[in-house]
């Protein structure tokens, strides 16, 4: 969907082609030398986070099926829990309009306008959002320092959404 990411892929293609005087790349050569990106809709994760547990746990059996990086999960993850954080944030002090959140917070205003749907949502579960994002923290530090393997990450994603 990155025009600019396909140029430069493509370019390291031909590089890599030109260097070893070959005409053609096989599959894994391709493989090897593209940087994958996987793009993740995170909205449909957390549109339905705090409403419709059994969603979730779908969109991220989905998210483990198509092998899609941890690590950028996590990411995902901590930063539109990050924004809905500081949105409700500024709910809570009577800050409203989603041009002056935006503003305030320094997120897109097309991703504020969205959450501001969800307004009630959050401002009800408030300390559960903060538990999950705490919680995402914790399996991310625990993966990272081997306590726990890589391959547990999906398992104890979904652990965590069921005890939101």
């Amino acid at each position: 969907t990155n025009v600019w990411n396909v140029i430069h892929e493509c370019e390291k293609l031909w590089l890599y082609a030109a260097y070893h005087w070959i005409s053609s790349l096989t599959n894994e050569q391709i493989s090897d030398i593209v940087y994958h990106q996987w793009e993740v809709n995170a909205f449909a994760l957390l549109d339905n986070l705090f409403t419709d547990k059994e969603k979730s746990i779908n969109f991220v059996t989905q998210l483990q099926w198509a092998q899609q990086d941890i690590f950028q999960t996590t990411w995902m993850l901590y930063r539109w829990l990050k924004i809905i954080i500081q949105i409700t944030d500024c709910l809570k002090r009577w800050i409203t309009s989603s041009k002056e959140i935006a503003s305030t917070i320094k997120a897109p205003p097309f991703a504020v306008s969205k959450q501001l749907k969800l307004r009630d949502v959050y401002l009800k579960n408030d300390k559960r959002i903060t538990w999950f994002f705490n919680e995402i923290m914790s399996i991310d530090h625990a993966i990272k320092t081997g306590r726990l393997p890589a391959e547990w990450f999906w398992v104890s994603l979904k652990q965590a959404i069921y005890n939101i």
